[in-house]
């Protein structure tokens, strides 16, 4: 069912594409590892990102879910980043997890799937509450 409805159940949470316009005009490389399907990735951020990602990965034959660190090796290599420089964004205990095992620091988002429940758990994880206060925290680490 998702696969067949893609385009017309899922949209960018408010104030996402601002702070990626934003993130992108101040040069930083930007980047998407999701746990669905590849293609299905892809025709979502053609759609509400055009050409603002610099690597975008979703599970393929030869990408494991989350929380396998593979997609975000892939990313690393493609981008040519390393790891004490990037910045891991997630809303979800499995991205935690895959934070963890690839070894990035990470910013746990509180307006995701679930809130903030997936983060109650670890309180030393820093959080934000809205797009507009990542931005300006990414923006401060630069």
């Amino acid at each position: 069912y998702y696969s067949a409805c893609t385009n017309d159940l899922t949209f960018p949470y408010e104030g996402t594409v601002e702070m990626v316009h934003k993130l992108k005009k101040a040069k930083l490389k930007l980047a998407l590892f999701s746990n669905k399907d590849h293609e299905h990735v892809m025709r979502l951020m053609n759609r509400d990102f055009p050409g603002l990602f610099d690597c975008i990965v979703g599970i393929s034959p030869d990408v494991l879910p989350k929380p396998n660190p593979g997609g975000i090796d892939k990313i690393l290599f493609s981008t040519q980043c390393q790891k004490n420089k990037t910045l891991y964004v997630g809303d979800s205990r499995v991205d935690i997890l895959t934070a963890r095992n690839a070894g990035l620091t990470m910013y746990g988002v509180n307006w995701g799937f679930k809130g903030n429940e997936p983060f109650i758990s670890d309180p030393q994880l820093p959080t934000v509450d809205t797009p507009a206060q990542l931005t300006k925290r990414i923006l401060h680490l630069c």
